[in-house]
């Protein structure tokens, strides 16, 4: 499934379930050394066809995009784990990409010159302690108390759920589109709970840098998963 309006012109976005079968055109052979080793290292056969499904169709959607063969392309992480294209696989051009994944589903987003950030969460059941815990180590202040007023209004749990893993796509897509994983203070991440709030966020990467600005949008699949996507500018 493509979710085309979430990225930019050129870009593209792919939702997939990792419990279907997979197309007869994919073949294992394709993944690295390094991909094959961490598929093994999962502690169940699902949990193991699924890194391999992800990982196939993301090397088939950068192969379309770039002109490679899903098997020629290689990658490179950086210090906190970013993966990148080496340089020479991106067919001439900087083709970012960001994989996420949620128990089945995986979500692919790809765009040509500019960082990219996406990441997806199934809607599940959560204790709504347990969740106001956590949004003290994520959420800024005004982000927890509005929170804390959905909860108090007697909100429905769907819906402080929701609202909930709103913020956490958001701020896990900001920190992978700047590729900084979860070095980034995201408690100081303003991204909002609402899925219909596309905003611009400006943050600096580090002291003395200039502030980056991030294109951010957020898409509930029913009710379902949220998915949320950053752009640098």
């Amino acid at each position: 499934m493509l979710l085309a309006p979430l990225v930019p012109a050129g870009g593209r976005l792919a939702l997939l379930d990792l419990d279907t079968p997979l197309p007869a055109s994919f073949n294992t052979n394709w993944l690295s050394a390094d991909e094959a080793a961490r598929a093994d290292r999962f502690v169940t056969a699902s949990l193991q066809a699924r890194y391999r499904h992800a990982h196939l169709f993301m090397r088939a959607q950068l192969a379309a995009c770039t002109g490679q063969t899903p098997a020629q392309l290689q990658f490179d992480h950086n210090a906190w784990g970013k993966p990148s294209l080496q340089p020479g696989n991106d067919g001439g051009q900087i083709v970012q990409f960001s994989l996420s994944h949620s128990q089945h589903l995986a979500l692919l987003a790809i765009r040509p010159g500019r960082p990219i950030g996406a990441d997806i969460e199934l809607i599940k059941p959560f204790d709504i302690q347990e969740m106001r815990s956590m949004a003290r180590n994520i959420m800024t202040a005004a982000e927890q108390r509005t929170l804390t007023d959905l909860v108090e209004a007697g909100a429905d749990d769907t819906a402080i759920t929701t609202a909930f893993l709103t913020a956490w796509t958001r701020k896990e897509a900001c920190v992978k589109a700047l590729g900084l994983g979860l070095s980034y203070p995201v408690d100081q991440l303003d991204t909002g709970l609402q899925a219909n709030d596309t905003r611009l966020v400006m943050r600096a990467l580090a002291a003395g840098q200039h502030d980056t600005g991030i294109s951010l949008q957020t898409r509930l699949l029913g009710g379902t998963a949220v998915v949320s996507v950053a752009c640098v500018l």
